[in-house]
């Protein structure tokens, strides 16, 4: 159902975004599936708004426009580099899920909450403004209502922190190319940048990339939903979609290369789809980050109980996926999809042009790339559980 939004709500959400100091953007799926991407971009242009997203499955908005100012990288508005106080923020068709006590949008700023699904509005954030609407529409009157409220010197404003929102995009990007100045650019096995380097590299401009590989930063892909590269993102706090996802996503749009990147740990548990892959000649290419750990059960455990046990000690009982070493190429060939191990980035360009030929033939592709544990407490070996139950038989059956 489409339904537009209060006439009253929309006078008061255009009156607070017209004075607003510096108001932000959240936009999310139900931009994406109202199809009002173009809708967003054309308010944040008329406010000279900086636009960032908050978790969830789509990009929806263009992340090379002038005004994207990336996502929030804990997942709350107080993360972001910038803008650090916006004093208004209107949020667009983001469900707001929380993965913390504190709040995505912080209790300074007044909120304006537009989306169909109001189920949760106001009942976690204080609520300025709740615009109940199809986003597509209430983007429309919003817009048409911000436009009546604009004097020259409010435009004379918007010129100024447009500007401000540019110099902080273009200064991001320059940073984020810093990444390939890493001195351990060309290590073996791999950084996990330099394998998401390599793709974003060889991936067409029209790619769907299915991401399932945890806390990866998706540098370099420039995603835009209005004809460029699309993300879908899992949403659940569970594992092994990502595989079967990504054979979803290209039975429903067979004529975009799809890549799905995936974690070791998300990857074994749910491989089974590549059956489905090579049974339907579904040609995805799959590329594992396989560093043989859960980086991120890892990196909580240092971070929320430091003075426990695993860390003081280093005997990490939950995180490592060594010892013997998971082959994901051979998992694939069994499941009947042809598969190699990349250890070092020459391997990886050549595996991936492999991956491109499969595709053109219709047959799926999956490249096991060997990753470099990062961070703090890993060992060279790390520690595993001595158990070893053949040593403990009294009959050896």
């Amino acid at each position: 159902m489409r339904v537009r939004p209060n006439p009253a709500e929309v006078e008061r959400a255009a009156k607070l975004l017209a004075e607003a100091r510096m108001p932000l953007m959240i936009v999310c799926d139900e931009v994406y599936n109202a199809r009002a991407v173009a809708k967003a971009v054309k308010l944040a242009e008329l406010l000279g708004m900086p636009v960032t997203q908050a978790r969830q499955i789509f990009a929806s908005f263009p992340e090379t426009h002038p005004l994207w100012v990336g996502s929030p990288p804990a997942a709350r508005l107080a993360t972001l580099d910038f803008p650090k106080n916006p004093d208004v923020v209107i949020n667009v068709g983001n469900k707001l899920q929380h993965n913390s006590p504190a709040p995505i949008v912080g209790r300074g700023a007044k909120f304006i909450d537009m989306r169909i699904d109001s189920w949760s509005m106001g009942n976690v954030m204080s609520t300025e403004v709740p615009l109940v609407a199809d986003v597509a529409y209430g983007l429309d009157d919003l817009t048409a209502a911000v436009a009546q409220l604009l004097s020259d010197s409010t435009r004379k404003r918007i010129r100024e922190r447009s500007e401000e929102v540019r110099r902080f995009h273009d200064k991001a990007a320059a940073l984020r190319a810093l990444v390939a100045r890493n001195p351990e650019w060309e290590r073996s096995p791999m950084l996990a940048d330099r394998v998401t380097h390599e793709v974003a590299q060889f991936a067409e401009r029209d790619a769907i990339i299915v991401h399932e590989a945890g806390s990866v930063n998706l540098h370099g892909f420039d995603f835009n939903p209005d004809g460029g590269r699309e993300l879908f993102f899992y949403y659940g706090a569970h594992l092994g979609s990502g595989v079967g996802t990504a054979a979803g996503v290209k039975l429903a749009r067979p004529k975009r290369q799809v890549i799905c990147l995936v974690g070791d740990g998300s990857f074994v548990f749910g491989p089974t789809a590549l059956w489905n892959m090579a049974r339907l000649e579904l040609p995805v290419i799959t590329v594992v980050y396989n560093n043989h750990a859960y980086g991120g059960p890892h990196s909580r455990v240092i971070e929320k109980v430091p003075g426990g046990r695993m860390v003081q000690t280093g005997h990490f009982f939950h995180d490592y996926l060594g010892s013997p070493d998971m082959n994901m190429a051979w998992i694939a060939k069994g499941f009947g999809v042809e598969a190699e191990v990349a250890q070092s980035p020459e391997q990886l360009k050549a595996a991936l042009e492999r991956a491109r030929r499969a595709s053109l033939d219709g047959k799926p592709y999956l490249i096991d790339a060997q990753v470099a544990r990062m961070g703090v407490a890993w060992a060279d070996t790390p520690w595993t559980p001595p158990i070893r139950i053949a040593l403990e038989r009294a009959r050896k059956v």
